[in-house]
């Protein structure tokens, strides 16, 4: 593993855990950060070259317009694409397992094993980070975005509660029908830190 650019995740801030309020016509609950998300965990759907390669281009994509945004990958992942990769990616360095205490937000390319499996990380913390979901074309019921929507998505997300300065340097997304992606992120549902998961939106 190069070291120079898998750095281990404890160098990182501890997370910004965000808020849920009730939306206005709406069932759903919208997000609300109390700063930009800066740690993002990204999870790819295994065995699947073609979702490797969404992954690098949406690292890149965040990285290069949310700078300093930290990306997060899995140890597997991060040893397998850092060095295709123009700056550092954060991972454990000594085990598989991730501090949910070092994850603001975690984004899933695949189908519903991939969220499923993202959310077991945190089946034992009381620090859950929403999900944010894209389907990488397989079978599924719990991926509400798709991946060709993921600049726009992102982009609600991370804008979600912002100030006015931080809107202000990015572009406004056009907008569409349906709910928002801060309106449509997982979050584990049980407060006594059950590992199944609940979908708002």
């Amino acid at each position: 593993m190069h070291l120079r650019k898998v750095e281990d995740i404890g160098r990182l801030n501890d997370s910004v855990f965000p808020r849920y309020e009730e939306s206005r016509g709406s069932d759903l609950l919208a997000l609300r950060w109390p700063q930009p998300p800066q740690n993002i965990l990204l999870v790819r759907k295994k065995g699947a070259p073609h979702v490797t390669q969404s992954l690098i281009e949406f690292a890149n994509h965040i990285k290069s317009t949310y700078s300093p945004i930290s990306v997060i990958l899995e140890r597997e992942t991060a040893t397998e694409v850092h060095d295709v990769l123009s700056f550092p990616v954060f991972t454990n360095l000594v085990s598989d397992k991730l501090p949910p205490e070092k994850i603001d937000l975690t984004v899933t390319l695949g189908g519903d094993g991939t969220i499923l499996r993202a959310s077991s990380f945190f089946a034992t913390s009381k620090l859950v980070p929403p999900i944010l979901a894209f389907s990488m074309g397989t079978l599924g019921f719990l991926g509400e975005w798709k991946f060709s929507e993921y600049k726009g998505a992102f982009r609600e997300v991370y804008m979600s509660g912002a100030d006015q300065e931080t809107v202000r340097r990015h572009h406004h997304r056009p907008q569409t029908a349906g709910p928002s992606p801060a309106e449509s992120l997982w979050v584990q549902h049980d407060p006594r830190r059950s590992s199944s998961a609940a979908a708002y939106g």
